[in-house]
């Protein structure tokens, strides 16, 4: 495995901008699943006369894989605006991952799993924020996130042929390879504020609203004997808010 990791600060006249990137990558030989005994003979043990340990310990895998990758960065850029502060964020990471084994715990190679996974997310904040000591502060903001992420599950088998056709031999393998999986897509879009006025030096009321618009949509898709898919999406929206007292009765006791 590998990881890397940089930061930056500039400074801009009274703006700062502050850069982080990373970088990680892994490689290995992944894991291993160990099957349970069965008192039924398994597809591995008609078709090639081998059957899982039952020693709860034991276990035959022929290969196996694990490797990711994930990298990406953020931006933070602050610049201040009068009596106020402006703060935009910006951040983007794109992930991928592959993993593989041997899923009928015997030395034959009889059924195997290998799952891909791809997924990249981009999300911006930006917000403007009151600063210094005053009765009332105050904080405005808007975020946007956009999350995609694919992921695929392939399973390479092997049955008896006569689980399918009655009659035939038992040892002659029937593949039985499928696959399945899609796209998620989704998108979130908001808008918020939040203040705090002293009503004395020791109590505050504070506020919040919220406002959410979230859009969800799927590719699926399912490829056993044929490929059925769907494609199932869907959208909402809410306003969400927040009314409270904050008293400091102590120094170290906030109610």
């Amino acid at each position: 495995s590998v990881a890397l990791r940089a930061q930056t600060s500039t400074g801009i006249g009274a703006s700062n901008l502050r850069l982080t990137g990373f970088y990680l990558r892994e490689k290995d030989n992944g894991p291993a699943e160990k099957v349970l005994p069965d008192p039924f003979p398994q597809p591995a043990e008609l078709l090639y006369g081998v059957r899982p340990s039952t020693d709860e310990r034991s276990l035959k895998s022929n290969f196996g894989g694990n490797y990711r990758k994930v990298y990406g960065g953020l931006a933070t850029f602050t610049a201040p605006i009068g009596s106020t502060e402006f703060t935009l964020l910006g951040s983007y990471r794109h992930s991928q991952h592959e993993l593989s084994y041997d899923q009928d715990g015997t030395e034959a190679d009889q059924s195997t799993t290998r799952l891909v996974t791809t997924s990249r997310d981009i999300s911006v904040d930006a917000r403007l924020a009151s600063t210094g000591k005053r009765r009332f502060d105050w904080l405005v903001g808007a975020t946007y996130v956009n999350f995609r992420q694919d992921r695929v599950t392939y399973v390479f088998d092997a049955i008896p042929l006569g689980f399918v056709s009655p009659g035939a031999p038992l040892n002659i393998p029937f593949p039985v390879n499928f696959s399945a999986g899609g796209e998620v897509r989704s998108t979130s879009l908001a808008g918020y504020a939040d203040g705090h006025f002293a009503i004395t030096d020791r109590l505050k009321l504070s506020g919040g609203i919220r406002y959410t618009s979230d859009k969800k949509a799927a590719d699926e898709f399912v490829n056993f004997l044929g490929v059925q898919s769907a494609t199932p999406s869907d959208r909402w929206s809410r306003a969400s808010g927040k009314v409270g007292l904050d008293y400091q009765a102590a120094d170290g006791l906030l109610l």
